[in-house]
């Protein structure tokens, strides 16, 4: 099929390549339309079946008319499926095979694409029995494809869930999902374990937790923590290459252990090694590198949310996990991932003000005036540097400016929270002293047009104006 689509789409290969570079130059809006049109119309033909395979094996293709044709053959697959014979299918899956062999090194996206085409085929092609076999064979025997081969069971799992774009009868769609995921999910999983075990690069990828996280829900997740993946996963959050990946594969894994009774024996497992994760709070915060930081809270963050049922209830043995939650609000200096932690106060200041977790309550007291302090500190406007401007302290920024404003706003519902937790009273009081405080340092040298730190009793009255609307 390679061949034939080669030869075939060379008619229709100049046209998209010159509407191409139409659409990516300054011709003029009229031009670009007719551009436009013209891909549209071209993308719903049978001929684009040839000249996307065309385009995709011509060496003087540009790397977006490779991505066009790749983008143009996941449409085709998905939406015009009817047009191929049923004859033909072996070779569009051979011939997508190959191109995802070609197209191993890269570029990405158009590698990423073909993954996608060949997911695609594989739920509609329902002959095709022995898909990941076929795949591993292919693909995973090499090591410059096995990239590849990794693609395309990262992508597997949320095409099929989104099949139901696909025009396929429902029981053949439901017979597929537990042909394709049901049946290959312990084989995948032992293949990301081989994998991860092949190399300590390899344990590193970036694509190894998108694999992971891809296949929490078709794998049983106590399967996944006991297994040696899970440690893979931690040591994914020590390097930078891996690091947003790692977070995203542990924060899904937090997110399927929400039904706390089903999964303690899970929870119990994962715990321990989330508690290992804390040093590293005060050590991103130290070498102010925010990214990590703002990793980290994420883990420590949803980990509370998907576990606060459990808190509520154990309070004592989970409190090591709150209170890593707000040393992450206390050493945010940049205000960049304080963010990621309000839904979680929120949530359990809705538990731990039902009378049954009272207990829970009394743990957190402590806590909660903490948090209070935290907050009412990070309210504080910015200080300029010295010869700043005293009146624009965004340096004209003013999306920043509208930004910071919206934020205060929502630390006023945190603290909010806080008076639900310990009374309005203590709160308010915190506020006051901050005031006073205020008035006996720096009171005496404020004049007309002068407030000496002004943002240090600015932020204290805001607290005051927030936490005020809880007074009953």
């Amino acid at each position: 099929m390679a061949t034939a689509a080669t030869m075939n789409g060379q008619q229709a290969f100049a046209p998209v390549l010159s509407a191409l570079a139409t659409m990516s130059s300054n011709a003029d809006r009229s031009q670009k339309g007719q551009a436009h049109q013209y891909l549209e119309q071209f993308q719903k033909s049978e001929e684009a079946w040839s000249a996307t395979f065309a385009i995709l094996h011509a060496p003087q293709s540009s790397d977006e008319a490779k991505l066009f044709a790749a983008t143009t053959l996941k449409g085709k697959i998905v939406f015009d499926f009817h047009q191929l014979p049923r004859d033909s299918l072996s070779q569009l899956r051979d011939t997508i095979l190959a191109l995802l062999a070609t197209y191993a090194k890269g570029p990405k996206p158009v590698r990423t694409q073909l993954a996608v085409c060949l997911a695609n085929l594989a739920i509609q092609f329902l002959e095709w029995k022995d898909v990941l076999p076929t795949v591993i064979r292919t693909l995973g025997s090499d090591p410059a494809s096995i990239k590849c081969a990794l693609e395309f069971i990262h992508v597997l799992p949320e095409e099929v869930t989104e099949g139901r774009k696909i025009n396929l009868a429902e029981d053949d769609l439901i017979n597929r999902t537990r042909e394709l995921l049901e049946e290959n999910a312990e084989q995948v999983l032992q293949l990301l374990t081989q994998y991860a075990q092949s190399s300590p690069e390899a344990a590193k990828e970036g694509i190894l937790m998108d694999c992971i996280t891809s296949w929490i829900r078709e794998v049983p997740l106590a399967n996944i923590v006991a297994s040696p993946l899970m440690e893979v996963v931690m040591s994914a959050l020590q390097s930078d290459d891996s690091f947003d990946a790692a977070v995203e594969t542990l924060c899904a894994i937090f997110k399927e252990t929400r039904d706390v009774d089903e999964n303690i024996e899970t929870i119990k497992a994962l715990y321990p090694r989330l508690a290992q994760l804390q040093p590293r709070i005060k050590a991103a915060a130290e070498e102010e590198d925010w990214e990590t930081f703002k990793g980290i809270t994420r883990v420590f963050a949803e980990a509370g949310e998907a576990w606060v049922v459990l808190i509520a209830r154990e309070a004592q043995q989970f409190r090591a996990l709150v209170e890593s939650v707000l040393e992450c609000c206390l050493r945010d200096h940049e205000r960049e991932a304080l963010s990621q932690t309000f839904n979680f106060w929120y949530e359990l200041k809705q538990y731990i003000t039902l009378e049954r977790y009272m207990e829970a309550r009394l743990q957190f007291v402590d806590v909660y005036s903490k948090l209070v302090d935290i907050m009412i500190g990070h309210l504080e406007y910015p200080t300029p540097e010295a010869g700043g401007s005293e009146t624009d302290l965004f340096e004209g920024d003013r999306e920043a400016e509208d930004k910071f404003r919206e934020f205060r706003h929502q630390m006023g519902d945190v603290l909010k929270d806080c008076c639900e937790v310990i009374g309005v009273t203590e709160c308010l009081q915190k506020s006051y002293v901050l005031v006073e405080k205020w008035v006996g340092q720096y009171g005496p040298q404020a004049q007309e047009g002068k407030v000496p730190h002004w943002q240090k009793l600015e932020a204290p009255l805001f607290s005051m104006r927030a936490m005020g609307r809880m007074v009953p």
